[in-house]
């Protein structure tokens, strides 16, 4: 399905490898946005997308600094295209972590650095791309509105940015005809108390991008509360204590109080607590051969917001309660 998309309807890919995750939009007839980016291994799942249908990008969006989203974006922006690159305003410093003896500390923070640096060397080729991602300052991609609604720069302290990090990152809501899509980065649930005072009905979506991996502390009633029949995608977290958690009062137990069903890019590495709870589990109907076919949701939405199509790449799950 990823090599054949309906020239009518936008679609949504998520990409999920583990560590790391991607999200693809295809606005009819041929815009291409690509929020975030990851690797699955040597190949960059966004990137191959890209290239299996012979696109350039319309505008890319880097929501926060952190390794597992900003891996690899500097490949797709060399990779050709034109439009807004966006990128959160408020930088982190090197003196966070210049000192750390973790070596895998330098590692990943020389990767957001090198990332950071392509994104500011293409704004100052392309003044036009220059997009600092501040809440409500919305760009159309063509037929798509993309509204970020966070960061408030007026609310974010210094210790917001040395101690939650993701506190900076960039929820999007995109728009499309009568579509609604909302993307949640990996911003935690207290800014979106002050998000769902200036835009009340977020519950009101087609589908959702759930935020950071599925924690409970990144569930909020402003996007929860709704149609029990929306599309929810979850990437998993593999390092560290592991996400989404499947024990009773946690992220995916709590989640399933708002929809039907969960879908999940990949199951985390340590899945033993599924048995506590009595989940059903749907491996996926359709398998698709190919690198970026790998650990991620796809689909096709219409004008109308309905969904039309739906690819589930090998790896993926479904989550259910009986």
């Amino acid at each position: 399905m990823l090599t054949s998309l309906s020239p009518d309807l936008l679609y949504l890919v998520v990409f999920g490898p583990g560590f790391g995750e991607s999200i693809l939009l295809r606005v009819p007839p041929s815009d291409w946005v690509v929020v975030d980016c990851c690797m699955s291994g040597a190949f960059c799942p966004p990137l191959d997308l890209l290239r299996a249908h012979n696109a350039r990008w319309s505008c890319l969006v880097l929501t926060h600094p952190h390794t597992d989203h900003s891996n690899g974006l500097d490949q797709v922006i060399h990779h050709g295209g034109e439009g807004p690159v966006g990128c959160v305003p408020v930088w982190f410093t090197s003196s966070q972590w210049e000192k750390s003896p973790d070596p895998e500390r330098h590692l990943a923070e020389g990767i957001n650095e090198h990332v950071l640096a392509a994104i500011d060397d293409r704004w100052d080729k392309d003044p036009k791309a220059h997009w600092e991602l501040q809440q409500g300052d919305a760009r159309k991609i063509g037929g798509a509105l993309l509204t970020p609604l966070w960061p408030d720069k007026a609310s974010i302290s210094e210790s917001d940015r040395i101690k939650d990090p993701n506190r900076l990152s960039t929820p999007i809501l995109v728009e499309w005809e009568e579509l609604r899509i909302l993307l949640g980065a990996d911003l935690p649930a207290g800014p979106w108390a002050q998000i769902g005072g200036l835009w009340s009905d977020l519950g009101k979506h087609a589908a959702l991008k759930v935020p950071h991996h599925g924690p409970t502390n990144s569930i909020s009633a402003v996007f929860a509360a709704g149609e029990p029949e929306r599309l929810w995608v979850i990437t998993p977290w593999n390092r560290g204590p592991t996400l989404p958690r499947f024990e009773d009062g946690q992220g995916v137990d709590r989640l399933l109080d708002f929809v039907k069903e969960l879908n999940l890019t990949g199951l985390p590495s340590q899945r033993e607590t599924i048995d506590q709870r009595a989940f059903q589990v749907s491996l996926p109907v359709i398998q698709q051969r190919g690198k970026y076919a790998s650990s991620c949701i796809a689909a096709g939405f219409d004008r109308e917001g309905k969904l039309c199509d739906i690819f589930c790449g090998p790896g993926s799950v479904v989550i259910r309660r009986p």
